[in-house]
């Protein structure tokens, strides 16, 4: 009965570890490869908007206004936004993109990237301001139309971490007010592969069966 009893709990923590170990960060509108105008993201949600809209968080639709005048798309990540169809408009106020991933290794963890938005947006991790974000403009250039670059080094918890990005949609008197986000990432903390997990597994098994053994 003890054997079965610390193996289901070794077996238990393998599963929860592999789980775990998927839990990372993504570009917006990417998983694998881009994804179809409409579609949903898999790794972002919505988890406050203003009018509305979410959770889903939506990949733009690549066919016209507003990209551009927004930083067009690439190979490695889409705009997303409350809206597939973002040129009909987004209510006014902040919308929250939410992502969430592992940290194993705390003192040594951070996420660099670069990012666009419409409108400003600022970067909070675990429920903290990063100080990291997008001004609406800078110059001639604006929140939406070039890549601004942040670095994140503070604020991690080990385990489970949530970004969000806060998108301010300002009004605009009548335009027709598009609203998105676009995130990529350079560096991110890093987890275990798969494959390491099931061999710390594998060996925290043979070493419960020795001790069951002498038991």
């Amino acid at each position: 009965m003890r054997k079965t009893i610390v193996l289901a709990c070794l077996l238990a923590l393998i599963v929860a570890a592999s789980a775990s170990a998927d839990v990372g960060l993504y570009n917006t509108g990417f998983s694998g490869s881009v994804l179809a105008g409409g579609a949903v993201d898999p790794h972002y949600i919505l988890a406050s908007t203003p009018d509305g809209s979410g959770p889903n968080a939506l990949v733009v639709y690549n066919s016209g206004f507003p990209i551009p005048p927004w930083v067009a798309n690439d190979s490695i990540s889409e705009w997303i936004g409350p809206r597939a169809d973002a040129a009909n408009g987004s209510g006014v106020g902040d919308f929250t993109y939410e992502i969430m991933f592992n940290v194993w290794h705390v003192s040594t963890a951070a996420i660099v990237g670069v990012m666009a938005s419409d409108n400003a947006s600022e970067i909070w991790l675990n429920g903290s301001d990063t100080g990291s974000g997008v001004a609406y403009q800078s110059g001639t250039a604006f929140s939406y139309d070039h890549w601004t670059p942040f670095s994140i080094t503070a604020g991690f918890v080990s385990g489970l971490n949530t970004l969000d990005f806060v998108v301010n949609n300002a009004a605009c008197g009548g335009c027709t007010n598009p609203s998105g986000l676009r995130v990529e990432y350079s560096e991110v903390p890093s987890v275990p592969e798969p494959a390491a997990v099931f061999l710390m597994g594998t060996v925290l098994l043979g070493l419960a069966g020795a001790w069951e053994r002498r038991a």
